[in-house]
């Protein structure tokens, strides 16, 4: 009894506490890029600088991506597959003409990869597995352009001349900087307080670490309650 009780209570505030845990892991800036393949078109667009993990590279992928400098030499590259993307369907379309709504949308395939980010890296190629080249796009435009407004993919972590980090670039930088960023929601910004924050500039209720807190706090003692209620019910059961 006492082991299955110590067990549940271990994996109640593990689960509890995991959220938590999780937002001081090492990140490092990458690169994101989304590639889009309709009815054999290629696009590659959504090009932002975020933190996260570089994509893990499939040995056996049947495409390659490739992080070239100015002079075309390979910086990074990874094998990938791409995965068929299902349209939404609007409410407006009978059943009757499903399949045709279908063929009219044609076949969709896409990924979210992301590259570490080198500071000389200038394009990004896009390959099928037999080496034809299917996209090729720059890198340096679409991460700063440098013309004193935030817009388009830019964001504090590529281009803090165009947005500084207390104006919105549509990015949370949940950093403990001195700078509250208005792009967080409430309890991820440490340097927002309940007065200051992001999202709208207020925040009411509890943080998200507190929520955190507080549901372990209320696990815990649910365990206690319940472990006395079955021992002092075992005791009185002998007697």
């Amino acid at each position: 009894m006492k082991n299955w009780f110590f067990a549940a209570l271990l994996f109640s505030i593990l689960f509890f506490l995991a959220p938590v845990i999780a937002q001081d892991e090492n990140e490092t800036p990458v690169v994101q890029a989304r590639v889009t393949v309709i009815d054999g078109n290629v696009n590659v667009d959504d090009i932002q600088l975020v933190y996260g993990y570089p994509t893990e590279s499939q040995p056996r992928g049947r495409h390659m991506a490739q992080v070239l400098d100015r002079q075309l030499s390979e910086l990074y590259h990874l094998r990938f597959y791409l995965e068929e993307s299902f349209p939404t369907i609007p409410e407006s379309v009978p059943r009757k003409d499903l399949n045709t709504y279908f063929e009219d949308m044609g076949s969709t395939w896409e990924a979210t990869l992301y590259f570490p980010f080198f500071e000389d890296a200038e394009f990004i190629a896009i390959g099928s597995g037999d080496g034809n080249l299917m996209a090729f796009v720059g890198l340096k435009e679409e991460l700063c352009n440098h013309d004193g407004k935030c817009n388009g993919n830019e964001n504090f972590l590529s281009c803090k001349g165009d947005c500084p980090l207390n104006k919105t670039d549509n990015y949370c930088y949940p950093q403990k900087d001195g700078v509250c960023d208005p792009d967080c929601i409430q309890g991820l910004d440490p340097d927002c307080t309940k007065s200051t924050s992001g999202n709208e500039g207020k925040q009411t209720g509890l943080s998200l670490q507190e929520y955190y807190f507080v549901g372990s706090v209320l696990v815990i003692g649910a365990f206690i309650v319940v472990y006395r209620v079955v021992v002092k019910g075992k005791k009185h059961s002998k007697r």
